[in-house]
């Protein structure tokens, strides 16, 4: 082989081999870019449902108050199903969150919240039909358990309207 040829061989070689490195890094990086936005679509969704349940949560306590202070007197007789369409469209995002959640400790904790909800929407029923069926006198006598359940950590962190 010719001095030419081995010079032409010296540089080629490890320029051909620098290109498949650029090509290797460039593919890699391509694939973690791709990677990174799905987390990130899929972190900003679970965000946005759980900002969705804090407001579900406080809108809840909203329409029970509101049919519990009017009494149903007037028209303002939708509190029981606003407050259901909300309390169904906190269980919803919930099972969204369990569905796409891969930490086992969060989906352990998503069982207790769910509990925790479910008494509190139904302390928040018992206490406004009693306010509509007894008035003041038997609505105060439910509030306690009402509140009480509001202010179980994992509710009252939902239902704060910060």
């Amino acid at each position: 082989m010719d001095l030419r040829k081995k010079i032409f061989a010296g540089f080629l070689i490890p320029a051909a081999l620098a290109c498949l490195g650029f090509s290797a890094s460039y593919l890699f990086l391509v694939t973690l870019r791709g990677d990174l936005e799905a987390l990130r679509d899929k972190d900003m969704e679970l965000t946005a449902r759980v900002w969705e349940m804090k407001l579900h949560a406080i809108q809840v306590q909203q329409r029970l108050n509101d049919i519990s202070a009017t009494r149903g007197w007037d028209g303002f007789d939708n509190g029981f199903d606003e407050a259901a369409l909300h309390h169904k469209a906190f269980l919803e995002n919930l099972a969204y969150f369990e569905e796409n959640t891969e930490d086992s400790h969060l989906a352990s904790s998503l069982g207790s919240l769910e509990s925790a909800f479910e008494n509190y929407y139904e302390n928040g029923v018992a206490m406004a039909q009693a306010y509509v069926s007894g008035g003041a006198a038997e609505g105060n006598m439910s509030r306690a358990a009402f509140d009480d359940a509001a202010s179980l950590p994992s509710v009252a962190a939902l239902s704060r309207n910060d």
